[in-house]
């Protein structure tokens, strides 16, 4: 049972609409992103971007007091399962840098509890799913990880996280599970 979703990067194309999505199926949502001008916008149940019926859902889910906004990590995370959903920057030869997803992973980390779950929803490269739990599992992190890719066009992203069937991989049955509940 899904308890509450922290969605960081929770501003963004992907991570908006998913947050919208959750929080008007009565899931708690926090959206967690570093931009402060684009929290504050959503915060207004403004988009900083063309989502069909965004707004309205947005506002909704803010009247529903199911969403909240924050560009800081804080208690109201802790014991929150986390979905993942900024990207993997890649350098002029196009090899990746992973630095960045296991900065956010290091981050997040004293907010995670016992099996919690963190769902990777992004772009990234090949493998990346099993590096997280390797590194996890050395810090004696009981977590399960699992990756959710994003296929979604811009613009209808609501609309098809509603209807399209989603592909889970993950690292054990039980983190399977969990997602394919979710």
């Amino acid at each position: 049972m899904i308890r509450k979703l922290t969605v960081v990067g929770g501003g963004g194309h992907i991570g908006l609409p998913l947050s919208v999505v959750f929080a008007n199926s009565g899931i708690d949502v926090i959206c967690y992103d570093k931009n402060i001008k684009i929290i504050n916008e959503c915060k207004a149940g403004k988009m900083h971007f063309i989502e069909k019926n965004g707004i309205k859902e947005l506002k909704q889910a803010i009247a529903n007091k199911k969403i909240s906004f924050t560009t800081k990590l804080n208690k109201k995370m802790h014991n929150s399962d986390f979905i993942i959903t900024i990207g993997t920057p890649v350098d002029e030869f196009m090899n990746p840098n992973m630095q960045v997803i296991f900065k956010c992973i290091d981050e997040i980390i004293p907010y995670i509890s016992k099996n919690s779950l963190v769902i990777l929803r992004s772009t990234v490269f090949p493998g990346t799913t099993s590096l997280i739990q390797e590194h996890l599992d050395k810090l004696k992190k009981n977590i399960h990880v699992v990756f959710c890719l994003e296929r979604v066009v811009q613009g209808l992203a609501i609309d098809e996280i509603k209807t399209l069937p989603q592909v889970i991989a993950a690292t054990n049955p039980s983190g399977k599970k969990r997602a394919t509940e979710l």
